[in-house]
């Protein structure tokens, strides 16, 4: 069971994908957190079918850092690009692989080094396993990147963008 569940993801990741509605002008709600995080969602497409994954653009536009994140969702999440500078603290079991201990700034949790800690889609496990990214300049060049890392096609007109307090819509 448990094999079919990673197996399914894995494909899932493997997959090349598209967003939908990225044309439009987004609107973003409350997130999980309450009114100091926003989210947006992008359902996403593969093989011209839709199953319920999306792309997640969550912001915190009323703190004095920046803070983001870009997750994709199958559900469970299987990738997250974290755009802060709180240190993040790796599992200890991976350490002494390619991971260090912990990470201090932008930084990704991809599919592969986690899915071991997945137990099932309703795992609370998430994906704690985090890497540096790039040194990159903008949220722009950051969602390209994590759109490349994933398979993701993503048109060069989107209208995605950060939250900021004149576009946000309870």
């Amino acid at each position: 069971m448990h094999h079919q569940f990673v197996k399914e993801i894995d494909d899932f990741v493997a997959a090349t994908k598209i967003l939908i509605g990225v044309d439009d002008v987004q609107t973003f709600f409350p997130g999980r957190e309450g009114d100091h995080e926003w989210e947006a969602e992008y359902p996403v497409e593969v093989n011209g079918e839709q199953f319920g994954q999306t792309l997640r653009i969550v912001t915190r536009p009323f703190e004095s850092s920046i803070d983001w994140s870009i997750v994709l969702i199958m559900p469970p999440a299987v990738s997250r690009l974290d755009f802060t500078a709180i240190p993040h603290p790796n599992p200890p079991r991976a350490f002494g692989e390619t991971h260090a201990g912990s990470v201090a700034g932008p930084h990704i949790h991809r599919w592969t080094p986690n899915k071991r800690f997945m137990t099932s889609r309703k795992s609370t496990n998430g994906i704690p396993i985090a890497e540096l990214v790039p040194q990159m300049k903008d949220f722009e060049t950051h969602l390209r990147w994590f759109c490349k890392e994933n398979n993701i096609s993503l048109p060069h007109d989107h209208r995605i963008v950060l939250a900021d307090r004149p576009r946000l819509f309870k």
